[in-house]
């Protein structure tokens, strides 16, 4: 079943143009099968048709509705990246109104001294420890790369936009003016 859903999407995304970008984000975030179950969702509820078969004929042959579906996509996405946008702000505001009221915010200066303090001790142990099999090694290396994103990720909130969420809001603003037509 999953395997027809799959197909079914990818059909959808070679009959409509301009959703394949989105659906290989989609893919690269969720997991295929959520994509591929959205992509049908939202082609059934378009096309009115209770099949997946019967929503591809009604789309591979009206451009009408081809486009209703990609501005559903469209949609769909924008509201994503809206609420991603959205609960990051919240965080930064809960954030500044707990420095504001208590001064320190325990919770968070623990997570970064414990991610950092572990980045240390297995960075020291790879340098120190010489009869190390290669395999933890491996895995001492894998979790300092754990502990060195949870810093980049404590630094891009606490710091704000990096290049990515700066890419981020152009989309998200691309988005909106599609919607907006």
């Amino acid at each position: 079943m999953i395997v027809d859903i799959v197909k079914a999407a990818l059909s959808i995304v070679s009959i409509v143009p301009g959703i394949s970008n989105i659906f290989e984000k989609w893919t690269k975030s969720y997991s295929v099968e959520t994509a591929s179950k959205t992509i049908v969702s939202l082609a059934k509820s378009i096309t009115g048709s209770s099949t997946i078969n019967g929503s591809m004929n009604k789309l591979s042959n009206n451009t009408e509705l081809q486009n209703k579906l990609q501005e559903s996509i469209i949609k769909n996405e924008y509201e994503i990246e809206l609420s991603i946008i959205t609960d990051r702000q919240n965080a930064r505001l809960r954030d500044i109104e707990y420095l504001k009221s208590n001064g320190h915010n325990r919770r968070a200066d623990i997570m970064v001294v414990s991610a950092a303090l572990s980045l240390i001790f297995c960075l020291v142990v790879i340098v120190y420890c010489k009869n190390i099999p290669g395999e933890i090694v491996g895995i001492i290396s894998t979790m300092a790369g754990i502990f060195g994103s949870c810093l980049k990720d404590a630094y891009s909130f606490e710091f704000g936009s990096s290049r990515g969420s700066k890419e981020k809001d152009i989309t998200v603003a691309s988005i909106l003016s599609k919607i907006k037509k």
